[in-house]
């Protein structure tokens, strides 16, 4: 298992480094012996399968990337339940997917999926979290509000415009109560 970990660790490093045709044999013999060893519905399966999709994507192999986001959200959906973050965040990818392959309606419907997903999580949790670190957590999500409004601007008619200026509105609002915190202190 640790020599899958490994492959895992170093297919990632060649991603990261744009190598892509040496990530992809390393990132698939380590999802073959993660399945093999421990089976599809565990952890460690699935952050193999999620490095291997975003390496399709990378490399505009989108049927292949779309097969395994699809099976991605099927694993999150088992593991972490509807309203989880990550299963969140996989819909999230498979809908800048369909919207780089031009798949308006998919990408339109599980676009709105997500970020609602994200407003309910988001919304019980950057209450309390602190100035500091709900800052960050805004800036780090930052480029999926960014798709979203581009979206958005692409698509007025969309479904999942009320979804997104809705969560648009509610982060300005916690920077907003962030600024005033900061300014009475």
């Amino acid at each position: 298992m640790q020599f899958a970990s490994s492959l895992l660790r170093l297919g990632k490093l060649y991603c990261t480094s744009g190598a892509y045709e040496r990530a992809e044999p390393l990132l698939l013999k380590a999802l073959e012996i993660k399945e093999n060893i421990i089976g599809k519905n565990n952890r460690d399966y699935e952050i193999t399968l999620e490095s291997m999709a975003q390496l399709y994507l990378y490399t505009s192999k989108y049927e292949k990337a779309e097969l395994l986001y699809v099976q991605l959200i099927e694993i999150k959906r088992t593991l972490f339940g509807e309203l989880h973050p990550a299963y969140a965040s996989s819909l999230f990818n498979l809908a800048n997917l369909y919207s780089l392959t031009n798949k308006q309606s998919e990408t339109d419907s599980i676009l709105k999926l997500s970020i609602d997903i994200y407003q309910k999580n988001w919304r019980s949790n950057l209450r309390f979290l602190s100035t500091e670190v709900s800052d960050k957590f805004i800036n780090d999500n930052k480029s999926k509000i960014e798709f979203a409004l581009s979206f958005l601007y692409r698509n007025q008619n969309a479904n999942s415009l009320t979804s997104v200026l809705t969560l648009n509105l509610f982060l300005k609002n916690i920077l907003l109560s962030n600024n005033n915190l900061l300014r009475l202190t």
